[in-house]
């Protein structure tokens, strides 16, 4: 048996071999991938094909508690709602599913074959016919997710559909201790940056506004009643590691249910249009902007109502200074970088809890109220 492995995963990867030696998944070795705050994934290699000729799969094992937060106890309810799932171990939290060999996340799609345009402005009335082609492109993806993500959320809280109902209900009962580590990683999480920032959050205004903001996640987690995917974001979206083409149909996948809750959905937008954007902002990948402003068209924000917009801003606002500052691995996050997408952040937490329209549209955000007939 051989792993691939840092220190930190080698306890859980020795777990793994033991809890499916005696069955078909035994594996002959487990190769980390990327895994969320919740579980482990790696890519297992048969000892045996399975009758259908599968030698490879993805295991994912999900932690009791997440890393950094050692007292608080998942259900492990959570990691059965994944795609093709081979085999599922309630008492080792062990699950196998299908692995896709081809398919990257689109977040490393975007380093992989979207080229940085340094003097990019999401301004620029006039672009040459190539970015205009990949711009159609990143358009017509963003518009995809849109849509999906907003039939998801009508199908999810539609109380005549009994598969629906069934769904929420579980979800709910599961969904408190999921709440809270979000809430506290990110929400949460915003003292301890404006600590490491002082110089762009200073002044008494902008700490009352950040307690404001806290406070009201905290009270919309305790009343949540719609549910959420919960982390939808670039990395638990996989397409085929080949460039999209206009003449080519392009299978994308989301995956990884495990932060499935109750909660507010402008969340779910909030959280992709940071991910998005820093493409953007951390890499000079145009494709950021384009894509997030695709999400919006294709969810419909010219229909939604004005509050939806400005919690899906503030949530934005909240991962670019949480998250943007933590600056994640394969970012080209220099320190200019890094306080770019905070003050970023903070500018869009302030307007969006303000509900300062006017300066929202006047700036980069301003194509989250394109379509409106109230604009």
């Amino acid at each position: 048996m051989r792993t691939e492995q840092n220190s930190n995963s080698a306890a859980v990867a020795n777990s793994i071999f033991s809890a499916l030696s005696e069955t078909p998944f035994a594996c002959t070795s487990l190769t980390p991938l990327s895994g969320g705050i919740t579980n482990h994934v790696f890519r297992g290699q048969l000892r045996n094909p399975l009758p259908d000729g599968t030698t490879e799969v993805a295991v994912k094992h999900g932690a009791s508690s997440p890393p950094g937060y050692p007292g608080l106890e998942l259900p492990i309810e959570r990691s059965i709602l994944t795609p093709k799932l081979h085999h599922f171990s309630p008492t080792n939290r062990i699950q196998v599913q299908s692995y896709l060999p081809t398919a990257i996340s689109l977040k490393h799609f975007a380093f992989k074959h979207f080229l940085p345009a340094p003097n990019f402005s999401p301004f620029s009335a006039h672009l040459d016919d190539a970015l205009l082609a990949r711009k159609n492109l990143a358009h017509e993806l963003g518009r995809a997710l849109g849509s999906w993500l907003r039939a998801f959320h009508a199908w999810a809280n539609r109380p005549e559909e009994e598969e629906a109902v069934k769904l929420k209900e579980m979800v709910g009962r599961l969904s408190g201790k999921m709440a809270r580590l979000v809430l506290e990683t990110t929400y949460g999480s915003l003292g301890q940056v404006v600590g490491e920032f002082r110089d762009i959050f200073e002044g008494d205004e902008v700490q009352e506004v950040l307690n404001e903001v806290r406070a009201f996640a905290e009270r919309e987690m305790e009343q949540a009643e719609k549910v959420v995917h919960g982390d939808f974001w670039t990395g638990n979206i996989l397409l085929p590691d080949q460039p999209i083409a206009s003449n080519l149909s392009t299978p994308v996948f989301l995956v990884d249910w495990e932060s499935v809750r109750l909660g507010n959905p402008a969340t779910d937008l909030g959280q992709m249009l940071a991910e998005m954007y820093e493409l953007t902002l951390f890499e000079d990948i145009p494709e950021g902007r384009w894509l997030a402003e695709g999400l919006v068209s294709g969810y419909g924000f010219s229909q939604v109502d004005e509050g939806f917009i400005y919690r899906a801003a503030l949530h934005c606002g909240v991962h670019f200074v949480v998250w943007g500052s933590r600056a994640a691995a394969g970012w080209e996050s220099t320190k200019e970088k890094v306080s770019r997408v905070v003050r970023e952040g903070k500018n869009l937490i302030w307007a969006a809890w303000r509900r300062e329209r006017e300066r929202v549209e006047s700036g980069e955000w301003g194509f989250l109220f394109d379509g409106r007939i109230d604009k």
